[in-house]
């Protein structure tokens, strides 16, 4: 198994016990804590900054902020371009006065690309009648102006999904295939019959051309959340997203109380249980090598 040392240089600071989890079916892991922490001086001061992540080339870092929030747009944050050495200056992505998030760079795959990048944004104007607040998926070019910006689940995608449930729609935490020809991501779903919001994962081609498809049906009211592609694109673990959910079992049955980790191909084949603990496992993702998983729990 890979050293602590190891894992400390590839994983970004985080207040919380981490675990490293083969990413075989067997349940080995090691536990160790984040000790040094770097402050990105590019990061606007005074302000909640969210969620980063990491240039296919590690040589930036893109994340959400409430620096521009005002009384106006309290909950506004914005997706913000800063060096990841901490030297030059931030840029900011979006311009929308809303709740832009979980911004994800798609893997560059020619040399000079700069990749795509995936966010989810708040839309207090949604096109789905009966409902107008949820998240919508939208893309943009990984440049310093993020050009080319466009939704890939407005409207086509709260259209399509209506019928399968008329009262809430929101997709979140998008996730990219190691190609980049493909999206999985969470959707949400309210169903006022029993006051409960209930999470599906979906997988579409990252260019918004295709209906999204369902990827496990999770169970009828159940939540399966924070999907991670594994990045390689060969060996054991090729095409398989890891999730949190509280499925009762595989069989996606019923929910229980707890989260635990599954993994699943990208065609809903293979779903495999990973941890089994009377506590919540959350948030897993790959190492770059797709050998290891990190989560919290």
């Amino acid at each position: 198994m890979a050293s602590k040392e190891n894992f400390k240089k590839k994983i970004l600071p985080l207040a919380f016990l981490l675990l490293v989890l083969s990413a075989g079916d067997s349940f080995a892991k090691s536990q160790f804590i984040v000790e040094s922490v770097k402050r990105f001086s590019a990061a606007p001061a005074k302000a909640n900054n969210l969620t980063p992540s990491w240039s296919p080339d590690g040589r930036f870092i893109i994340f959400s902020t409430d620096y521009y929030a005002d009384t106006a747009n309290p909950n506004n944050k914005e997706i913000i371009y800063a060096p990841a050495d901490g030297s030059g200056s931030a840029v900011r992505l979006t311009y929308y006065s809303e709740r832009d998030v979980s911004p994800v760079w798609s893997p560059v795959l020619a040399e000079g690309e700069v990749g795509r990048i995936v966010w989810a944004q708040f839309n207090v104007a949604s096109s789905m009648s009966g409902y107008e607040n949820s998240f919508d998926l939208q893309r943009m070019n990984g440049d310093l102006a993020g050009s080319d910006k466009s939704y890939l689940t407005k409207d086509k995608g709260d259209t399509e999904n209506q019928a399968l449930n008329p009262w809430y729609l929101e997709e979140n935490n998008p996730t990219w295939s190691p190609d980049s020809l493909k999206i999985a991501f969470s959707h949400s779903r309210f169903d006022s019959s029993v006051n409960e919001t209930h999470k599906r994962l979906y997988v579409m081609d990252s260019d918004g051309s295709s209906s999204a498809g369902e990827l496990i049906a999770g169970g009828v009211r159940a939540i399966s959340d924070h999907p991670s592609w594994c990045p390689v694109k060969s060996g054991l673990n090729y095409d398989e997203i890891l999730f949190e959910s509280n499925m009762s079992d595989i069989s996606g049955a019923a929910y229980k109380g707890d989260f635990d980790l599954y993994k699943v191909r990208s065609d809903g084949s293979g779903l495999t249980r990973l941890t089994t603990a009377a506590s919540n496992e959350l948030n897993p993702d790959w190492s770059p090598d797709g050998n290891y998983i990190v989560y919290i729990s």
